[in-house]
């Protein structure tokens, strides 16, 4: 049980971190359907590399 909580308080700071830096202009949102394009791009790559 100490382990979830350890593990739940480290996620909560991470996104907590993650959050002030796009507040804080650090980090740029982009639109979902771009990040999804983006990583569809980089898995076919690995795919063809693969090969």
């Amino acid at each position: 049980m100490t382990g979830y909580f350890y593990e739940a308080t480290h996620i909560r700071e991470t996104l907590d971190s993650r959050y002030d830096d796009i507040k804080n202009g650090k980090v740029k949102m982009i639109p979902g359907d771009e990040a999804f394009a983006r990583l569809k791009a980089k898995s076919e790559a690995r795919r063809k590399a693969r090969k």
